[in-house]
């Protein structure tokens, strides 16, 4: 049976305006109310409940993408119903396809916005695409803000105070922010890349001006400084602006980007400052660099000084990092709490075999001088007499030495 909208819904609209893009065997009804009503429906198979939807169209290539539902796949699948589109973008004036298909998403929004604002969001699309974008965006960027229920207002302030529409997007509400926008092409804005960049601003502002003035003196930002600041947030405040400036016209942008990013990436992982880099030209001098310098400092962190006393065969000193945590592991005891303890030169711990019995002791150091300290079974039980007598003679006997 022929799906139908109810009367309340279609009982204002022209049916020239209204067109049927349902699949009974697919999804059940998905009606458009094309220009200038522009809403849409859509409900289950079988189901007289219908529910408001924001179809994702394009109007450059005069697609819509119909809504997708779960299908019972023990049902034999229906046949693709090809639908003609051709009508519906037809009936939508050429000049706001041209205005909305400017950018490369969001369409259906923005010709709602143009329905809603009128001329003056017209003018804002053509003078500051960016800002008219951010307009579409700001109920996703300020959650408490939406667009349909306060459409006079943004209609105001669009003609007077487009400062306040940046301050409702947590923008710095500044003549300049206003300006950063305006250098913004909308072929480089997309819905991700976009709210990630206003996140940015907003993170930058507390933490650094340097980018805000760069973006200020910046003739236009251009795609890579979009996907730059948008994408890698924290390696955008690291580098430098003559860096970023020169960086962001290179062809080779993504893998300087990806090299720069493991740079940042390696440096954090030992906690060393991010290296100084003034060209381009500099990048893979200062990565091998940095790479080394990593290296050592990983090495470093991972050994632990000198033993304060020799071990043996029996009595072995744990050297590293890793050797006192598997150690721990297999004596079932706390010394893997202790490894800054040993970096510290308070205490160094020792691993014993002795006659099939395992055992850890630890000496700690006082004034730099090595004092005995606990000696402990697997799961810090107590050790054999045997094994302690062993364990102090070589503790003596290594004192004795080092006093003649």
């Amino acid at each position: 049976m022929k799906r139908k909208l109810p009367e309340h819904i279609i009982s204002s609209v022209p049916p020239k305006n209204i067109f049927d893009f349902s699949d009974e065997n697919s999804y059940g009804g998905f009606f458009v109310i094309g220009y200038p009503h522009w809403d849409a429906y859509v409900s289950a198979a079988e189901s007289e409940f219908w529910i408001g939807v924001v179809p994702n169209i394009n109007l450059t290539e005069r697609t819509i993408e119909l809504p997708k539902i779960e299908r019972d796949e023990k049902k034999k699948r229906a046949k693709k119903v090809h639908h003609n589109f051709e009508p519906f973008f037809d009936s939508i004036p050429k000049r706001i396809i041209r205005l909305a298909g400017r950018y490369n998403d969001s369409h259906w929004d923005l010709v709602k916005a143009i329905i809603l604002l009128g001329k003056d969001f017209e003018e804002l699309i053509k003078t500051n695409p960016a800002m008219a974008y951010l307009i579409v965006k700001l109920n996703e960027i300020n959650t408490t803000f939406q667009l349909y229920n306060e459409t006079e207002l943004l209609k105001k302030l669009i003609r007077t105070k487009q400062k306040e529409i940046l301050r409702l997007a947590f923008f710095p509400a500044t003549e300049s922010m206003r300006k950063i926008l305006g250098k913004i092409n909308p072929e480089f804005i997309s819905r991700e890349s976009f709210i990630l960049f206003n996140r940015f601003i907003v993170t930058a502002q507390k933490r650094s001006d340097r980018i805000i003035k760069l973006l200020t003196h910046i003739d236009s930002i251009n795609e890579n400084l979009m996907r730059l600041l948008s994408y890698f947030p924290e390696l955008s405040l690291e580098i430098s602006n003559k860096l970023i400036s020169e960086l962001i016209n290179e062809k080779d942008f993504d893998a300087l980007i990806i090299k720069l990013e493991r740079i940042r990436k390696r440096s954090a992982s030992v906690n060393i400052p991010f290296p100084k880099i003034s060209l381009v030209a500099e990048i893979n001098t200062v990565d091998k660099t940095n790479l080394e310098r990593v290296r050592e400092k990983k090495k470093a962190l991972e050994s632990f000084p000198a033993p304060p006393i020799d071990g043996n065969e029996i009595i072995t000193p744990l050297l590293t990092v890793k050797e006192q945590i598997s150690w721990s592991r297999k004596q079932r005891n706390c010394i893997k709490d202790f490894t800054g303890s040993v970096k510290r030169k308070r205490s160094y711990f020792y691993k014993i075999n002795f006659e099939k019995e395992e055992a850890t002791l630890e000496i700690k150091l006082r004034n730099g001088e090595p004092v005995f300290g606990d000696l402990l079974g697997t799961g810090n039980k107590k050790v054999s007499p045997e094994l302690r007598t062993y364990v102090k003679r070589w503790f003596s006997n290594a004192q004795n030495k080092k006093q003649n």
